[in-house]
C-alpha cells in the first residue's frame, strides 16, 4: 500500500463580518511586523546557525514579544525559518549549476558538492561561502496577511448548520469565530490569508492517491461546449461552455465601461487630480472583479473536476 502524502487544501470564509476581518487583519499585520525581525535577522549568512528552539526560548527569556499572543507569534517563528531555510536552498541549487558550468574536474566538483550539503562545512570553505554570499541574497518579508496557527490554537465547530473554525484572538480568553464553506475536519497546522475581505483556510490532507476506477479502455476528446466527450459519444461536464461564454460577454460589457472611465481619468489627471484620484479610488477598483473571478474560477473547476471523476468512475485506461 501507497504511504499517504500531505496535500494542501483551501476552505474559504462565508460572509464573513468586517468586525472579525478587521481583527483578523491586525493580527496578521503583527505577525508581519514579527516576520521582518525575523528576516532582517536571521535572512543571510549572519543567521546561519538560527534553530528554532533556541530563538523561541532567547525570545521567551528576554520577553520581546508582548503584543501578540505566545502560540502565535511561536508558530510565525518557526514558518519564517522554514522560509528562510528554503530560501537558502534554492540559492544552492544556483551555486551547484555554477559548479558543474565552472568546475571541469570531477573530483573537486564532487567535493564542493558534498561540503555545500553541510551548512556548517561550506561556511569555512572561502570559494563556496563567496558563491553562496553571491547567490543568496538577504531576504526580505513582504507577508503581512498570514496567520500561522498550531493545533491548540483554533477548533472547529458546528452551529445551526453551519460550519466554523474558531481562532484565538488578541484578546486573553476571547477567540474569532469564522464561518467557512466546507464540511472537511480541518487538522493539523494551518494558515489564514486575508485576501480583500474574505479568509483563506489552508490546511493538509493526507492523500493516498488510491482510488476505484473503472474497468474499460476509453477514448476522450477535450471540447469547449462540454469539458469531454468519449469514444463511446457520452458528454462530461455539460454547460462548460455556456458558463465561459456568458463569463467573457460579461466581462467584454464590464472592461468596456472602464476604458471609458479610464478615458474620462487621463483628462481629469492633469485639469482636477483630486477628482481623478476619486475615480481611481471609488469607479476603477479591482475588488469586485477579483470577487467574481474567483467565483467563475471556482465554478468552472467544479464542472472540469467532477467531469474527470466521471471519466476515471468509467474507465481504467484514458487514450
Amino acid at each position: 500500500m501507497k504511504k499517504a502524502k500531505k496535500v494542501t487544501r483551501i476552505a474559504y470564509s462565508e460572509d464573513i463580518n468586517q468586525a472579525k476581518y478587521d481583527a483578523l487583519n491586525e493580527i496578521a499585520k503583527r505577525c508581519g511586523t514579527i516576520r521582518t525581525e525575523i528576516w532582517r535577522s536571521y535572512g543571510s549568512i549572519g543567521g546561519l546557525g538560527a534553530k528554532f528552539r533556541p530563538v523561541r526560548d532567547g525570545w521567551i527569556a528576554e520577553g520581546l514579544i508582548k503584543n501578540l499572543p505566545q502560540r502565535i507569534w511561536r508558530a510565525t517563528l518557526s514558518d519564517s525559518l522554514d522560509d528562510i531555510k528554503a530560501n537558502r536552498e534554492a540559492a544552492k541549487g544556483k551555486v551547484v549549476r555554477h559548479i558543474f558550468r565552472n568546475i571541469d574536474d570531477k573530483d573537486k566538483r564532487k567535493e564542493l558538492l558534498k561540503k555545500l550539503k553541510n551548512d556548517s562545512v561550506w561556511i569555512n570553505d572561502s570559494y563556496l561561502r563567496r558563491l553562496m554570499r553571491q547567490y543568496w541574497k538577504h531576504g526580505k518579508n513582504h507577508t503581512f496577511n498570514q496567520i500561522v496557527l498550531e493545533p491548540g490554537s483554533y477548533k472547529c465547530f458546528s452551529h445551526n448548520g453551519k460550519n466554523y473554525i474558531e481562532v484565538i484572538s488578541l484578546k486573553r480568553g476571547s477567540r474569532i469565530a469564522i464561518p467557512v464553506g466546507t464540511n472537511y475536519s480541518i487538522t493539523g497546522q494551518i494558515r489564514l490569508i486575508l485576501r480583500e475581505g474574505q479568509v483563506e483556510i489552508h490546511y493538509a490532507i493526507d492523500n493516498s492517491g488510491e482510488r476505484a476506477c473503472g474497468t474499460i479502455e476509453l477514448g476522450i476528446d477535450k471540447g469547449y461546449t462540454e469539458a469531454f466527450v468519449d469514444s463511446e459519444g457520452e458528454f462530461y461536464g455539460k454547460g462548460l461552455g455556456e458558463v465561459l461564454s456568458k463569463e467573457s460577454d460579461s466581462l467584454k460589457k464590464k472592461y468596456q465601461r472602464r476604458n471609458k472611465i479610464k478615458a474620462v481619468l487621463e483628462k481629469l489627471e492633469q485639469k482636477n487630480p483630486k477628482k481623478a484620484q476619486n475615480i481611481r479610488k471609488n469607479n476603477l477598483g479591482r475588488k469586485k472583479l477579483n470577487r467574481r473571478s474567483r467565483r467563475h474560477q471556482a465554478k468552472v473547476k467544479t464542472i472540469v473536476f467532477t467531469a474527470v471523476n466521471q471519466v476515471v468512475n468509467k474507465a481504467k485506461t484514458v487514450v
